[in-house]
């Protein structure tokens, strides 16, 4: 797993992270302010939780030079209890996203906390994850972009806020892992997530992986939690979940990868059109430095992916998030890792180009009936709206990261990441704090 920050649904702005044999992988942001939602989600191991950003332990990526034999001993039979021991991991985690109010404004808070042991063979995993997500109120001139209101009176839903406790089991063994959970209870829909996933080494520098999932949609409430239209509690729209298979291989020699993986999901949501999408990814990378205490790498990466439908607006019958009919880039990561005595540290970026297209929407897709009266009051009422125009761009993506962690003793860790994405006026930021314990890591 790549060590930053990631986050299911978040997206570096112009970052494809290098993709070891059993990691996961983000893709290009779009490179305007109309695609607030982001692209299509990460994709974690089916190990860990599906929405639940992964905790890092970039130490894990570097090894510190031992003095002696005995000292390389103790390291190493340290290590193993670490990766074996029952663990406990917790942190408090913030995502911000641009946006307008009510709609793709997006502030996301989640205190994941996680408990990992072994019972016996492989490793099994609990987490529960508190989360709140708070899009703001939607301006008076913004509510006909919402719910019914194009076709009806107009109405103020509200504050758009919604908080739960998301929950997520995992196994792994060897090249196999499986997990399930559930989107946050307490939300307005709650959606059964999980996966399961095979990854053989085919052999000591070519990986495989394959995954079967059904992962959330996180890239607004909308698409998270799912909306109300404040007429009736009984009107809700969204929650939408990513459902299908994605195929990798992976190369990786020690000094040269390169990596290939392609997906095809369904987007299911309540009252919501369901979607198709293809995806794939083709890079590479060299490793200029690579030392027992720090590693450069730099590399290149093509992405592509195309939706059937544009259903990222806010109007009934859409999901709120980023679906373009065609989507490229060409983007060029580097990262930097090293350990100075108990204290390991990141930087990483990346600048890329991207071209986005989107076809023209209606604004009721799922209901025929809405959407005909729309179009019936659109022949007297020059002011009504029935479509959304199709639109496109070309521009330039921009990823900043950092992390860094101090090993307290051989049990315990204490960390912080961030991350800032931008592209055109489109702006993210994510910030994680977090405790790592294992029991028996300092015997």
């Amino acid at each position: 797993m790549p060590p930053y920050l990631q986050s299911q649904g978040s997206y570096p702005a112009a970052y494809v992270p290098y993709v070891p044999p059993t990691g996961s992988y983000g893709a290009p942001a779009p490179a305007a302010r109309q695609a607030q939602a982001r692209p299509p989600q990460t994709y974690p191991s089916p190990a860990s939780d599906g929405y639940v950003p992964p905790f890092i332990d970039p130490a894990s990526r570097v090894q510190r030079q031992p003095d002696n034999l005995m000292s390389d001993i103790q390291t190493s039979l340290a290590q193993i209890r670490r990766e074996t021991g029952p663990s406990f991991e917790g942190g408090i985690r913030f995502r911000g996203r641009d946006g307008d109010s009510g709609l793709d404004r997006l502030n996301d808070i989640q205190a994941p906390m996680k408990a990992t042991f072994s019972p016996g063979a492989g490793r099994l995993t609990a987490t529960l994850t508190p989360t709140y997500l708070n899009a703001g109120d939607i301006s008076s001139g913004d509510l006909d972009r919402f719910g019914l209101n194009p076709l009806l009176p107009l109405l103020d839903p509200g504050k758009q806020d919604a908080a739960g406790v998301g929950v997520n089991v995992g196994y792994g063994i060897d090249a196999f892992a499986v997990d399930l959970g559930v989107t946050p209870l307490g939300f307005d829909l709650i959606n059964p997530v999980g996966g399961v996933s095979f990854a053989p080494m085919l052999d000591q520098n070519i990986g495989l992986k394959f995954t079967l999932e059904r992962r959330a949609v996180t890239d607004s409430l909308l698409s998270y939690a799912g909306a109300e239209d404040a007429r009736t509690e009984d009107l809700t729209w969204g929650g939408v979940t990513r459902n299908g298979a994605r195929v990798e291989l992976n190369y990786d020699d020690g000094a040269v990868g390169a990596y290939v993986n392609g997906a095809y999901y369904k987007l299911h949501g309540e009252d919501t059109e369901t979607n198709d999408m293809f995806e794939m990814n083709l890079g590479a990378y060299y490793r200029f430095i690579q030392r027992r205490d720090e590693e450069l790498k730099v590399g290149g990466n093509l992405t592509y992916f195309s939706y059937d439908k544009n259903l990222r607006y806010f109007t009934m019958g859409h999901g709120g998030y980023f679906s373009p009919q065609n989507y490229v880039s060409f983007s060029v990561p580097a990262e930097y890792v090293a350990r100075r005595d108990r204290v390991t540290y990141l930087l990483g970026g990346a600048i890329g180009i991207q071209d986005w297209k989107e076809d023209s929407a209606l604004v009721f897709p799922h209901d025929r009936g809405a959407q005909a009266a729309l179009e019936d009051r659109a022949r007297t009422d020059a002011t009504a709206v029935t479509t959304y125009d199709a639109q496109d761009d070309t521009g330039i993506g921009l990823n900043v990261r950092g992390q860094i962690e101090y090993e307290v003793n051989r049990q315990t860790s204490i960390g912080a990441a961030a991350s800032m994405d931008s592209a055109a006026d489109w702006f993210e930021a994510t910030g994680l704090i977090y405790l790592r314990h294992t029991l028996g890591g300092d015997r």
